[in-house]
């Protein structure tokens, strides 16, 4: 089983967006920091559910090139920017 995967915004709203998408989601968890959140979504084993969690990451950043989270997945950390 894969450990959670974990999204960091550094814009709370984006957290808020995002999870507010995916809140139909079992394993789901919001940690708010001082100057950052972070999402951490259990239970993406599947190729569907891991497209469906990278998409709603996307679209959360749509529209706002300044913008980016970082993604730590399988133990690799990736970063999406806004477009």
């Amino acid at each position: 089983m894969r450990k959670p995967m974990k999204v960091h915004f550094t814009h709370q709203r984006h957290a808020a967006s995002l999870a507010h998408t995916l809140d139909r989601l079992d394993g789901l968890a919001v940690r708010r920091h001082t100057a950052s959140c972070e999402i951490e979504v259990d239970g993406v084993n599947s190729e569907r559910a891991i497209v469906a969690v990278l998409d709603a990451i996307r679209d959360t950043l749509a529209d706002e090139p300044a913008s980016s989270a970082s993604v730590l997945f399988d133990g690799r950390e990736y970063r999406m920017q806004g477009a």
